[in-house]
């Protein structure tokens, strides 16, 4: 049988390298990582429902609840009732989440940036082909469909997987 673990220890190093660079990032700002992705579709879709989110970031409406009550507290957001359905709850992006969002933003741009700079637009295609298919692969091999390519769709693909596997 063919090894392919130099392969999959590279990916797993590029993986790493992109956390470690989070993780710095994020001790020097005041978001945290997965709060980002929140607040983007926020500001995308204004007045937007906390059920829309959790629908579009594939993740829990209690885990929703817990990270917009957070975004709220530092003032990143504001949630209003919906006058037609006194249950529901519209989210808006403040000016303090704006300006949040841009300061995050920025490094990891410059990052990716610096992470495929020398290589052309038909390599960058062939990479990204090359790991949808190495992705598809591993869930068929795991038995699973692939989720969207997304993070939180990701996270809520191996929350999934990890719980069944107790």
């Amino acid at each position: 049988m063919k090894s392919y673990s130099g392969l999959v220890g590279k990916m797993e190093r590029v993986h790493l390298l992109r956390r470690m660079f989070s993780q710095q990032l994020t001790n020097n700002t005041t978001l945290h990582f997965g709060q980002v992705p929140v607040l983007l579709y926020i500001w995308k879709h204004d007045r937007c429902t906390q059920v829309d989110l959790a629908e579009a970031l594939h993740v829990t409406p209690a885990s929703i609840a817990t990270s917009t009550k957070r975004l709220q507290k530092a003032g990143y957001l504001t949630k209003t009732i919906n006058e037609d359905n006194l249950r529901c709850k519209q989210l808006s992006i403040t000016e303090e989440g704006k300006r949040a969002l841009e300061l995050h933003k920025a490094p990891f741009d410059a990052f990716e940036e610096a992470a495929f700079s020398g290589f052309s637009e038909q390599e960058l295609n062939t990479l990204a082909n090359y790991l949808d298919r190495i992705a598809q692969n591993m869930a068929q091999h795991i038995g699973e469909e692939l989720p969207p390519d997304n993070f939180f769709a990701m996270q809520a693909f191996l929350n999934r997987v990890m719980e069944q596997a107790k």
